[in-house]
């Protein structure tokens, strides 16, 4: 379902409870859905709701899905966190924003969160303490482990060694959690490390290889390269430098930048970065095959490769090229350079400077062409518009098919009416149609339909003519016998003629010749009785006109011998 069918009307209620014994990881939220005219909308809908850092691009911190939510009259509740619990410290004092995804079309802009979800941190502490005297004070977030006075550990940092000098200390049985900026921070090949008696540890994560990498989270892994990190559950890094893998189950499998400034960055749970520079895949599913500075920022969203692209509709794809997008829902776009996909499901294959603008829009290849119109096509060609609804244009140059189920090809055509039919020859001068569901042809150099594979069967129009003229080789024919002239004479004699008009059209559209039953029935001539060709009457019309010819001679020649008698 696309933004243009769906409004997102108002924000009503968003509400938490807060008490001191335990804060709830749920939210209210209700809202209003309508269309376009403002009608509200009844039925069940599917809705995601996802929390941003930004209002626009930024990264994805929480999603959380609802199938089947029931809209009555416009209006709706659903409980964010209801499945998918709303983290601890998400409501930090930085700025968030909420973008709601109607039936997989997001609805912006992004609504930013105030008040009252920050009240999560009303009951929250920022501290962790872990120490075995009381020389040592913790700072918030800080772990501290420490074997002595003499050693402590402050700020995100766990040190492990393989020496007795540092070792961990803690309660029996008690379950020490090694997490950090810094885990590992040493060169070459790390191992697990040591716990004291009766403590367990358990590791986060582990580098197999590589220099100043960091695995923070819980089974991840790093395999080599330089300065990685992976910083969230079951996330990977394979290699290359400078390499971030915070999602959940996100995956970068190497590649990376000179520094981290340019460095490949997988934030969205399940996102994939295959390799290349500078790249990000931030949203759910998001992936990037490799290129550099691509972007996939919508949900399920792929970039194969290429340079400075974005893919940022939901399920959009775009293949490779150069500053391309896809930003609507199922969008997608093949290649090229500086092409745009932003309707739902719009499609461009490649070329350059390219706009489907509109749902299920398609824009085969060429340059400057746009697809404005729903369901609209352009094949390629240069500066083509496909603007109506299910309008085609199949290429050329500069032809615009601006209404419903328009057709325009050629040079210059303009099919600005409903249904309408135009093609251009190669003249500068625009050629519009004429009316809606009209066949309109310029061909100033002639037109030739021929019905013969061979071509020598058919009609002609030849340049600058107003009439068809019939392609009538006599070596193309057989002839029968010649006609009998006195019997057409007669037969033409007893053909009822008489002025007519058809049942579609006005009675002012009169028209004048015989009935093809009757033509039929007296001559024999054509495929059936309910038409007559066009051949057959100038041929009977010649046969009548010779019989009277030779009978208006036989009739002078008897006056000329009566005359000359009486002198």
């Amino acid at each position: 379902m696309r933004n243009s069918c769906l409004l997102l009307c108002a924000l009503l209620v968003m509400s938490i409870g807060v008490t001191l014994a335990a804060v709830p990881q749920q939210i209210n939220y209700q809202g209003c859905l309508a269309d376009t005219s403002g009608n509200p909308i009844t039925g069940n809908r599917g809705l995601i709701f996802v929390i941003y850092s930004d209002s626009v691009g930024g990264s994805w911190l929480w999603i959380e899905t609802h199938t089947a939510v029931q809209v009555t009259d416009g209006l709706f509740r659903v409980t964010l966190g209801g499945s998918q619990p709303l983290p601890d410290n998400l409501f930090n004092g930085r700025v968030l924003w909420l973008q709601t995804t109607v039936e997989m079309e997001p609805m912006l802009p992004r609504m930013r969160l105030v008040t009252v979800p920050y009240s999560y941190r009303a009951v929250e502490t920022d501290h962790s303490i872990y120490a075995d005297t009381s020389d040592y004070t913790p700072e918030a977030n800080h772990a501290m482990y420490s074997d002595t006075s003499d050693y402590a550990n402050e700020g995100n940092h766990a040190v492990y060694s393989d020496t007795s000098d540092y070792s961990l200390i803690g309660a029996p049985d008690n379950d020490w959690v090694i997490s950090g900026d810094d885990i590992y921070r040493t060169t070459g090949n790390v191992g697990i490390g040591t716990s004291a008696p009766g403590c367990k540890l358990r590791v986060i994560g582990q580098v197999i290889s590589g220099e100043y990498s960091s695995a923070q989270g819980q089974y991840c892994a790093i395999n080599g390269g330089y300065s990685n990190l992976a910083g969230n559950t079951c996330a990977t890094v394979g290699g290359g430098k400078y390499n971030r893998a915070n999602g959940l189950y996100s995956v970068i499998a190497g590649g990376g930048g000179a520094s981290a400034h340019d460095s490949n960055s997988a934030s969205g749970e399940y996102s994939v970065i295959s390799g290349g520079r500078s790249n990000i895949a931030s949203v759910l599913g998001a992936t990037v095959g490799g290129g550099r500075n691509n972007i996939a920022s919508g949900i399920l969203t792929t970039v194969g490769g290429g340079a400075q692209n974005t893919a940022s509709g939901m399920v959009a794809t775009l293949l490779g090229g150069y500053l391309n997008s896809a930003n609507g829902g199922y969008a997608s776009v093949g290649g090229g350079y500086i092409n745009t996909a932003d309707g739902g499901c719009a499609t461009v294959g490649g070329g350059t400077y390219n706009t489907s603008t509109s749902y299920c829009a398609t824009i085969s290849g060429g340059s400057g062409n746009d697809a404005d119109g729903d369901f609209g096509t352009v094949g390629g060609g240069n500066e083509n518009s496909a603007n109506g609804y299910a309008s085609t244009v199949p290429g050329g140059d500069n032809n615009a098919a601006l209404a419903r189920y328009a057709f325009a090809a050629g040079r210059n055509a303009r099919a600005t009416t409903i249904g309408s039919f135009v093609w251009a020859d190669s003249n500068t001068t625009n050629f519009y149609s004429v009316g809606h569901n009209s066949f309109c042809v310029r061909a100033s150099g002639g037109v030739r339909f021929a019905t013969t594979s061979s071509g020598t069967v058919g009609v002609k129009l030849d340049a600058g003519d107003t009439a068809w003229e019939v392609l009538s080789d006599s070596t193309k024919k057989t002839i029968l016998h010649q006609a009998n002239t006195q019997e057409i004479l007669n037969k033409v004699a007893a053909l009822p003629i008489a002025e007519w008009y058809y049942k579609h059209q006005s009675p002012n559209d009169k028209h004048i010749g015989p009935m093809a039953q009757d033509f039929h029935a007296l001559f024999g001539y054509g495929d059936d009785n309910l038409s007559i060709s066009t051949i057959d009457p100038d041929g009977i019309a010649l046969a009548a006109i010779q019989q009277l010819i030779k009978e208006n001679q036989e009739l002078k020649q008897r006056i000329e011998k009566l005359e000359a008698m009486q002198r």
